[in-house]
C-alpha cells in the first residue's frame, strides 16, 4: 500500500519545514537555489531572502540575524532589519493602550491574517525577559503590548494598519 504521506522537507539552516520546490526558506531566508541575484543591485548574488519582504539581498543590502534566545541566523533587508523578530512573529505595532492593540488585531483578523498579542514578561524581578501571550483583561508591567504577525504578513499587515479604520 503506498504511503500517503509526502516526503517532509527541511531548511538545512533553522530545521523548519519548506517545501520541496522552495527557491529559499521562508522562516530564515536561506538560499537553496543557485545564482538567486539581488533584487537592488542585479549584478550581485544574493546571499539570502528577506524573511520580511521576500526580497533576495546581496552583503550590501541585507544581513544576517539572531532572534533572541536562538542560535538560528535569520536574513533581513536593511529596511527591515531593526525589526523585533519572535519565533516568526514580527512586531507591527507597540501600544500601552490596550483598546487600541485588540482593535488592530481585530482589523488584522478580519482579511485572514494571523495576529497575536504579547507583552514582555519580567521573570521574578530580574532583567531577564521572555515574551508571554496577552489575554483580555490580563495585567501586564512593560512598557508595551506587542501586536505581531508571521513575517510573511508583515507587508500586509502594515498596509492595514497605516489605512483608515471603515466605520
Amino acid at each position: 500500500m503506498p504511503d500517503d504521506k509526502q516526503d517532509d522537507y527541511v531548511c538545512s539552516n533553522c530545521g523548519r519545514d519548506i517545501n520541496e520546490d522552495d527557491d529559499f526558506c521562508p522562516h530564515c531566508g536561506a538560499i537553496f537555489a543557485e545564482e538567486v541575484l539581488c533584487g537592488e543591485h542585479p549584478f550581485n548574488e544574493a546571499t539570502g531572502v528577506c524573511i520580511v519582504c521576500g526580497v533576495p539581498c546581496c552583503d550590501e543590502c541585507g544581513h544576517t540575524t539572531r532572534e533572541p534566545g536562538s542560535d538560528i541566523e535569520l536574513f533581513l533587508c536593511n529596511h527591515h532589519s531593526e525589526y523585533e523578530i519572535f519565533e516568526g512573529m514580527v512586531k507591527v505595532l507597540g501600544t500601552r493602550d490596550v483598546a487600541e492593540a485588540e482593535l488592530a488585531k481585530a482589523r488584522l483578523e478580519e482579511v485572514g491574517l494571523h495576529p497575536a498579542l504579547f507583552h514582555l514578561h519580567t521573570i521574578r524581578g530580574k532583567r531577564l525577559v521572555e515574551y508571554e501571550p496577552y489575554d483580555a483583561g490580563q495585567q501586564f508591567n512593560t512598557k508595551e503590548l506587542k501586536l505581531m504577525v508571521p513575517c510573511g504578513e508583515v507587508v500586509e499587515a502594515e498596509n492595514i494598519l497605516r489605512s483608515p479604520a471603515s466605520s
